[in-house]
């Protein structure tokens, strides 16, 4: 994490409120329902996030609104795509992607499915985790009724489509499958 301010002290008055909000505990969750998503997925090209806690994402109301509001930070639209897709009541995972993919243009990285858990497409990367995993500590510690600010649209566009972030993001790739390669040896 970087810092900045006009002078020192107020750097590191910034600095120690980032750290304060980072103690925050985080909101309780039910636990996420790995047969039923096993069941929505089956077939699809998502599977149930592996990781226990990411499921807060889906279980709790308040932080799965936040995390399907928009983009809270810039990695959050390069690793995990412009928004997290939520699947509505009644409908399939698949009609989701598709509203999804009118939307945005692309096919939904993750999933949301409201208290049952989180869905992951084949092929999430290990940075994608890790954004994940952000957005979830971020999101479960965001007191109930704040008010939450999201990159702008055309911030989002911006973001997804700077050749730099592209070239980051393929970097990362290569690098993944590189280690596949290694670890299957």
């Amino acid at each position: 994490m970087v810092v900045a301010g006009e002078t020192f002290e107020a750097a590191e008055e910034l600095l120690g409120d980032v750290e304060g909000r980072l103690r925050l505990p985080p909101r309780p969750a039910v636990p996420g329902d790995p047969e039923v998503l096993a069941r929505v997925a089956d077939g699809s090209p998502w599977r149930p996030a592996p990781w226990p806690g990411i499921h807060a994402l889906a279980t709790d109301a308040f932080s799965c609104a936040i995390a399907s509001g928009g983009t809270l930070y810039p990695d959050h639209c390069v690793y995990l795509g412009p928004a997290v897709c939520v699947v509505e009541e009644g409908e399939s995972i698949l009609e989701a992607a598709q509203r999804y993919e009118t939307i945005w243009g692309r096919r939904p990285s993750v999933l949301l499915v409201p208290r049952k858990g989180v869905l992951l497409a084949h092929g999430f990367t290990r940075a994608a985790e890790e954004m994940l995993f952000c957005l979830q500590r971020v999101v479960e510690r965001i007191p109930a009724g704040a008010r939450v600010q999201y990159l702008s649209a055309e911030n989002v566009s911006k973001l997804i489509n700077w050749d730099a972030e592209r070239y980051r993001i393929a970097v990362a790739r290569e690098q993944e499958r590189q280690q596949a390669k290694t670890n299957e040896r």
